[in-house]
């Protein structure tokens, strides 16, 4: 993450470093004067959309300084780029906007980039900086949008209050009793019961990006479906793979995945 800090105010940059730490957005803070604007960086933008870029916040700054706190700008500029923006106001003053993105709505194909382009007047030896940086912007769909905004909006228009951190350990011997392996499980449960608890454990693993326990559970879970159709176990198999794709986009989907990730991917394996 690149920062950019100068004479700020540390509640303000509190609250846009939690911001941009949740969304993975870039935050953009554009204070009232020079000196108190900020902005949180994790992906580089090209030189090209510099110019586009500050006339779009210019017009975000203006156009939150006549709005209420609890209001949150979804904002389109000519490169269909997005971005979510608030006003922060202290003791009812106007101190600046509050912009993350950019983000996209919508997978760019090749037909978007054309039209990027076109809209833009751009030349065509741009279409390959333009397709790598598109495809590295995140997609948010409207849920996304509105709890990014949300969070927003709550961190701006109420008191930031730093939270001081407790620590606690659990004892040793309860560590070993909860890490038991599946190997040690599989003295517990019947086969059919076994089955369904790696399972469970392996879509809870998927849902929160725990790739390894992901993997581990993978390897674990065995199941001969060939009984189900003895005449065809190819079938079978296949039956059973519809079904795991399914319920690991249910488990992608509870996990956070833009479901228009998900839809794609899952498309090439269903």
């Amino acid at each position: 993450m690149k920062v950019r800090k100068n004479n700020i105010d540390q509640t303000i940059y509190s609250i846009c470093l939690l911001i941009h730490k949740s969304s993975k957005l870039n935050l953009e803070f554009i204070g009232d004067n020079s000196t108190s604007s900020f902005e949180l960086v994790s992906y580089q933008e090209p030189a090209l959309l510099s110019k586009s870029k500050n006339k779009t916040f210019t017009y975000i700054y203006n156009f939150l300084e006549s709005k209420s706190p609890s209001e949150v700008l979804y904002h389109t500029d000519n490169f269909q780029l997005n971005y979510l923006a608030v006003a922060y106001f202290q003791k009812s003053q106007y101190k600046g906007a509050i912009i993350v993105g950019p983000f996209i709505s919508t997978i760019p194909d090749d037909s978007f980039i054309s039209k990027v382009i076109e809209a833009n007047h751009l030349s065509l030896v741009h279409r390959l900086q333009l397709n790598e940086y598109y495809k590295s912007l995140p997609i948010f769909d409207p849920n996304d949008s509105e709890n990014v905004g949300n969070l927003m909006v709550n961190l701006a228009s109420n008191p930031y209050i730093y939270g001081n951190m407790l620590f606690s350990q659990s004892e040793k011997s309860d560590l070993i009793n909860k890490e038991k392996n599946i190997l040690n499980e599989q003295e517990l449960f019947s086969a059919i019961e076994l089955r369904y608890k790696i399972e469970k454990d392996l879509l809870y693993a998927v849902a929160n990006g725990l790739k390894e326990k992901a993997l581990q559970y993978k390897n674990s879970f065995q199941f001969a479906a060939v009984h189900r159709i003895p005449n065809n176990p190819l079938r079978a198999y296949k039956n059973l793979t519809f079904s795991f794709n399914t319920l690991l986009r249910l488990a992608s989907e509870h996990g956070g995945v833009s479901p228009i990730y998900i839809h794609n991917l899952s498309d090439k394996f269903a």
